[in-house]
């Protein structure tokens, strides 16, 4: 075995000492560097000497009005101000990767921290509180970020979503309700045409390129260990549970449902109900849409194709009628249960996906065949 010698090359004798560094805290600040020449570390450094001289963000800061609460202020105005000068004078002119250079020993040091230990730079969001309730109303991406194309597209594809969405519900509440169209004939046709929409407009290829925050946060995105999304069902099925058992219009649902006639001698608005039904249930469905384009990280107007196939046999399953009036939401998600019990089941014993939606299928007609048994049961008991 021949063992080879590593020889380091030798340390250039010609280096450049940076004298007269202030320090930072109680620790003295000595730069020599290599090569006899000034790198980028070095100007800033001296670009510190020169600001802690002019105090110019501090000028600047006193300019400026803080309301925050000082017990919740981490950085002041000067101390920000200051760094993003600092970010500009490194290269950085949109200020938005400061990211990039907090850990940067030379950028801490020239915004007065230590290398490897202190707080870090001012970096997080920045949240607004309202003085009166000490809630916080919004917040900042970052002080001193602008938000990109893509994430400003994001927030405004996200409105323009649940938009059309409840212009979708209230269509087929019009249609159903003042021009007795009937409802499985309203929400297919409805349904159609917004899919030949979305078709038409992105040509049928799946929209990509969407900011890596969205799909993280909404998609695999966990809170207290919990994933976003099972917190957002879950939100969804207590909000829905409360309106269904808790409120007047709630049991206006159930009895336009059941009898829209009874309904209306019962001094109902039955017109108004079926309205207001629709548009609730078609502000629900968007934000199934929004959790699983973050899922996947897609956007294609064929994607969940087969919802509403699983949608209609996890409510069947649940006990809920058909022709309308009864059924509970709780029982409504372990029908939901099933159905993706079934389909993990279905995966694991390694059957085709078109295997799947024939079985599903016929999973449905046997649950509308026990549903209208039951039907009959209870009509032949009133």
């Amino acid at each position: 075995m021949h063992l080879q010698q590593k020889i380091q090359p030798a340390i250039n004798d010609d280096t450049l000492f940076l004298p007269g560094l202030s320090p930072v805290g109680r620790h003295g600040i000595h730069a020599r560097f290599d090569g006899g020449a000034l790198p980028s570390d070095g100007g800033v450094l001296l670009l510190r000497e020169i600001e802690r001289g002019v105090n110019f963000s501090g000028m600047l800061a006193s300019c400026l009005q803080d309301a925050r609460d000082p017990g919740r202020t981490i950085h002041d105005h000067t101390t920000m101000i200051r760094e993003r000068m600092f970010v500009i004078a490194c290269g950085y002119e949109d200020c938005d990767d400061l990211d990039a250079l907090r850990h940067d020993p030379a950028f801490r040091i020239a915004c007065e921290h230590l290398p490897d230990s202190g707080p870090g730079l001012a970096s997080q969001p920045i949240h607004i509180y309202d003085a009166a309730t000490d809630r916080p109303v919004c917040f900042l991406l970052r002080p001193g970020k602008r938000p990109s194309g893509a994430e400003a597209a994001m927030v405004q594809g996200t409105d323009m979503h649940f938009g059309a969405a409840m212009l979708v519900g209230l269509v087929d509440g019009v249609g159903v309700a003042y021009f007795d169209v009937s409802p499985f004939i309203m929400t297919l046709g409805v349904s159609s045409v917004g899919a030949g929409l979305a078709l038409f407009l992105t040509g049928g290829v799946p929209v990509s390129g969407l900011p890596f925050a969205f799909g993280d946060n909404f998609g695999f995105g966990r809170v207290a260990g919990v994933p976003v999304p099972v917190i957002i069902a879950l939100v969804c099925i207590l909000i829905m549970w409360i309106f269904m058992s808790r409120t007047r219009l709630g049991t206006q649902v159930y009895a336009v449902g059941g009898n829209i006639k009874a309904a209306r001698l019962s001094a109902i608005n039955t017109k108004r109900t079926l309205v207001l039904a629709y548009t609730i249930c078609a502000l629900v469905a968007p934000l199934a849409g929004l959790l699983l384009t973050a899922r996947v990280d897609s956007g294609e107007a064929n994607l969940g194709g087969t919802i509403a196939l699983e949608s209609i046999a996890a409510c069947v399953i649940a006990g809920v009628l058909l022709r309308g009036g009864i059924g509970r939401v709780e029982n409504v998600v372990l029908g939901a249960f099933f159905i993706v019990l079934v389909q993990n089941g279905m995966n694991l014993a390694q059957i085709s996906s078109y295997m799947q939606m024939v079985l599903l299928g016929l999973l449905l007609i046997l649950a509308v065949i026990f549903d209208q048994l039951r039907c009959r049961i209870i009509l032949s008991g009133a």
